[in-house]
């Protein structure tokens, strides 16, 4: 499936315009930015996947300390997911390092990662844990937990939004080559495998599990 993925992208990359529909001339147009975002994503795709875990067991965290009065237990489950989370968003931004995002309609142009990350991530500081410290660190790990919050939230959801709708343009694209070069009977992906594929999927007790579309190993345009 990865070699005939991107197999069909390929023939569409190298056709001469000529030979092509004015749709499909308009697909080959843009391939190279969509290969381009997808790339640096699937690349990240291992700690991002990281990503979700902790940002699940941080949402679970506000739900299951909500009124409790453990502070110890909450201030010590901060400080091991909150950091996590920072630190994973930072790797995944370090991955993706150097792409573009090309479809800025108005402005200079900006990073993938401007695109993603709409705020900075916090600077977070050392919370020490021992008994006498404990009391009144609440206040200071919420306050720190809203922070990344603010920025990581977002992240998330911008990051699953655009994989998937990168993942299901080049679905597309795929499919509609191998239907101009090889023929219908021949079709990449079926409707319902693609809509399996590039949608994300929720699920569990609060309707918290995201659901991504397994990437090829490779998709490299020579001379885009």
């Amino acid at each position: 499936m990865e070699s005939r993925f991107s197999s069909a992208l390929g023939l569409l990359w190298w056709a001469d315009p000529n030979q092509i529909s004015i749709p499909l001339r308009e697909k080959r147009h843009d391939l190279p930015h969509w290969v381009a975002i997808y790339e640096a994503m699937a690349g990240a795709l291992p700690a991002f996947r990281e990503l979700l875990t902790a940002f699940f067991a941080f949402q679970t965290l506000g739900a299951k300390f909500a009124g409790a009065d453990d502070t110890a237990a909450f201030v010590a489950a901060l400080q091991s997911v909150v950091p996590k989370m920072v630190g994973l968003t930072g790797q995944i931004c370090s991955m993706m390092d150097g792409a573009p995002y090309p479809f800025v309609k108005t402005g200079p142009p900006i990073s993938l990662n401007e695109y993603l990350l709409e705020k900075p991530l916090p600077e977070l500081p050392g919370v020490s844990m021992s008994p006498d410290e404990t009391v009144g660190m609440k206040g200071l790990a919420v306050e720190l937990a809203s922070q990344a919050s603010e920025v990581i939230e977002p992240f998330v959801d911008r990051f699953l939004n655009l994989y998937h709708e990168t993942f299901a343009w080049l679905a597309e694209a795929a499919e509609r080559s191998e239907e101009h070069f090889i023929g219908s009977s021949m079709a990449f992906l079926d409707t319902d495998a693609k809509e399996e594929k590039a949608t994300s999927h929720l699920s569990g007790s609060e309707g918290a599990r995201y659901r991504l579309p397994d990437a090829p190993k490779e998709l490299v345009l020579q001379g885009a």
